[in-house]
């Protein structure tokens, strides 16, 4: 019988996708602790499980994808909180704002995320836009780490399990 046909290894395929968001979150929960993030390290924790994907290629790109969106949506959230704090007219203009920038075809994937972090910078200040903005980033960041590490460490087992996850697509 050929490995790849056992019902062991076919259980082991579809659970492998839960096991990576599994330790990719609990690493982030750990690290969130660790470095007392604010919201509770929401931001880092969301991160992790968004980036983390069936391949390290597609993780990195979801990375990047990310990387994109949280910049935007905490330059756009950082200077309408700044102009015009939690008004109604901010939290439109940058939300808004955010979503125009990422009308660019290679931002496109970047669109709602980028949108989503101008709402939380202008909604959840903490402080002042601009501070919440840089620790949106800097939450962004600390979870696409643990998401990519994860990534590549499951890569590495996949080659000497001889496991393809993009076949399994």
């Amino acid at each position: 019988m050929d490995r790849k046909s056992s019902l062991i290894w076919r259980i082991a395929v579809a659970l492998r996708p839960a096991l990576l968001i599994a330790v990719a979150s609990t690493l982030a929960v750990l690290v969130s602790k660790w470095f007392h993030a604010d919201l509770g390290g929401l931001w880092i924790v969301l991160t992790a499980i968004v980036v983390i994907q069936a391949s390290a290629p597609d993780s990195w790109q979801a990375a990047i994808d990310r990387v994109i969106g949280t910049v935007i949506g905490a330059l756009t959230g950082a200077i309408a909180g700044a102009l015009f704090y939690m008004s109604p007219f901010g939290v439109v203009a940058a939300v808004t704002l955010a979503a125009l920038i990422c009308c660019i075809p290679r931002l496109k994937k970047s669109q709602h995320l980028a949108s989503l972090t101008a709402l939380i910078v202008i909604m959840l200040p903490q402080g002042n836009s601009t501070i919440t903005a840089v620790h949106r980033f800097l939450d962004t960041v600390a979870g696409i780490i643990i998401a990519l590490v994860v990534s590549l460490l499951a890569s590495v087992s996949d080659r000497w399990l001889q496991y393809d996850p993009r076949a399994e697509a």
